[in-house]
């Protein structure tokens, strides 16, 4: 990062920089503030940008963006802040001013402009601006190789803004171009699978084709936000007596061959009881688990709630040996 007016031990800032960052990871927002202070009293830019993420955590998203604002007056030139400020600005819906920040963030030397536009183009979606959306995200997918960290995301916004715009078909037949593309074994073919079934369910196509796509997504251990909700969706679960939100953590078998025993997985769930929870969360499990599948803990988080029951979140699958 760039010094602000730097008098300081760079490599020092930067192993400070550093452990401000692992605080952020290791939900310490406490103390990432004070390394934060201590990089902003030497003149280190990225102090501004562990301060901006560690009120974020704690939900003082006002809080860090007014101390970015602060930031890029010091530090004009610091595209890190900009691109970060923009981020934040998007967060809390204030589109105009986000784009605003992305702007002055592609002016500065040295700037990331894949992630930039990327991220540019998650305020667009939020705007409901999916041509300008689409705009920001083509060049991203024409790359040989973008960067793996933005790809798959930047595909499954393409597929959305794509249907945002009408071309729902149209983000069918990119995506099961993409599937022939890619080799079963391919690590990245499960999120392509879950992607599939939620553009197939976007062009409204015939259910028999969403729920096969849904069914092959879960079985290669897609439990993703929006895959769940789909599951939702297409399976809806009856309300019958008091509704509790439950976390519900499971045990299974590990498929064969996977050189694992066994896997966790754990699910907020609203049910009636864990044995119903249990139920619900099956449909979100790899086929060969299901019926050997047992409840590991079951924990009422809020009891008598009145939300739509179902599986609501899941974690990855955990394997252990």
């Amino acid at each position: 990062m760039l010094p602000c007016v730097w008098f300081g031990d760079e490599a020092e800032a930067g192993r400070l920089e550093t452990l401000g960052h692992e605080q952020l990871e290791a939900g310490d927002g406490a103390a990432a503030l004070k390394t934060a202070d201590r990089l902003i009293a030497m003149g280190w830019s990225g102090g501004f940008v562990v301060e901006a993420l560690a009120h974020r955590s704690a939900g003082r998203l006002d809080v860090a963006v007014e101390r970015l604002e602060v930031a890029v007056e010091r530090v004009p030139a610091a595209w890190e802040l900009w691109h970060l400020l923009g981020n934040l600005r998007s967060d809390r819906d204030d589109v105009d001013a986000a784009l605003e920040a992305f702007e002055r963030a592609l002016a500065c030397e040295g700037a990331s402009r894949i992630a930039i536009h990327f991220n540019r183009a998650i305020a667009y979606r939020r705007a409901g601006r999916f041509g300008e959306a689409l705009a920001d995200l083509d060049p991203i997918l024409a790359l040989p190789k973008p960067p793996l960290e933005i790809a798959e995301s930047a595909l499954a916004l393409t597929l959305e803004c794509l249907a945002g715009i009408g071309r729902a078909e149209d983000a069918v037949d990119m995506i099961e171009a993409a599937l022939e593309r890619c080799a079963a074994d391919d690590p990245r073919r499960p999120v392509l699978d879950a992607e599939h079934a939620l553009a197939l369910d976007r062009a409204r196509a015939d259910r028999a084709k969403i729920e096969a796509a849904f069914a092959g997504a879960v079985d290669a251990g897609v439990a993703s936000p929006a895959l769940i909700a789909l599951g939702r969706r297409l399976f809806p679960a009856s309300a019958e007596g008091a509704q509790h939100r439950l976390q519900l953590v499971v045990q299974g078998e590990a498929p064969a061959g996977s050189g694992a025993a066994g896997f966790l997985r754990v699910f907020d769930v609203v049910a009636v009881d864990p044995e119903r929870a249990l139920e619900l969360a099956r449909r979100y499990l790899p086929s060969h688990a299901r019926a050997t599948v047992q409840i590991e803990r079951a924990d009422v988080r809020e009891p008598d709630v009145e939300l739509e029951p179902g599986v609501h979140a899941a974690s990855e699958l955990m394997f252990f040996a």
